[in-house]
């Protein structure tokens, strides 16, 4: 639905625990001044998406390809690779975090296993791993990918419990079939 407090999705599949990923964007001084009308989505068009700041319904967003799991997360171009990237987590198997790539940010998107979360995070009955973030201001070359992922221990103790917000650094190369995967794909 569509209304003055935003778009809100409600086509989420539950029966596969899988979310459409939309994006957005706002200019910095935009967003500093709060002026939340200059908010754009990108939505459906004949040419394959287009920005608006008022999208008809939220049928119109257009959706980039599925996550198992809501996000906190964003888009970044890697000029050396030449595509657009955004990590994942999938909250049904061992919080694998993914690596979704595309060469235009209309798609069409592909994905990759980029890491699997080490013991105790990737028991998901006891730890919620989410918010995954590439850092490319620590990056030293450009074919590895310095993410965060924040994971907290369940049940959630806001007051109790020193892992809440506290980001997980993981460093992963993509070197061999990742980057190998990731050239092959289309433009």
């Amino acid at each position: 639905s569509v209304g003055a407090g935003g778009v809100e999705l409600d086509r989420t599949d539950f029966t596969h625990n899988t979310h459409p990923i939309v994006v957005s964007r706002i200019h910095a001084d935009s967003l500093a001044a709060q002026r939340w009308e200059r908010w754009e989505f990108l939505v459906n068009s004949p040419r394959g998406g287009e920005w608006t700041t008022s999208p008809k319904s939220a049928g119109a967003l257009k959706e980039l390809f599925t996550s198992w799991s809501g996000q906190e997360s964003g888009f970044q171009y890697h000029e050396g690779l030449q595509l657009w990237l955004a990590l994942s987590l999938n909250h049904m198997h061992r919080h694998n975090v993914y690596l979704h790539y595309a060469p235009r940010l209309e798609g069409p998107w592909d994905n990759v296993t980029l890491a699997e979360m080490q013991t105790p995070f990737d028991d998901i009955k006891n730890w919620l791993c989410y918010a995954p973030k590439w850092h490319v201001e620590f990056q030293r070359t450009s074919q590895e990918l310095i993410f965060t992922v924040i994971c907290t221990e369940i049940p959630w103790e806001w007051a109790n419990n020193p892992s809440v917000y506290v980001p997980l650094f993981m460093n992963v190369s993509l070197d061999g079939g990742i980057l190998q995967k990731m050239k092959n794909t289309p433009s």
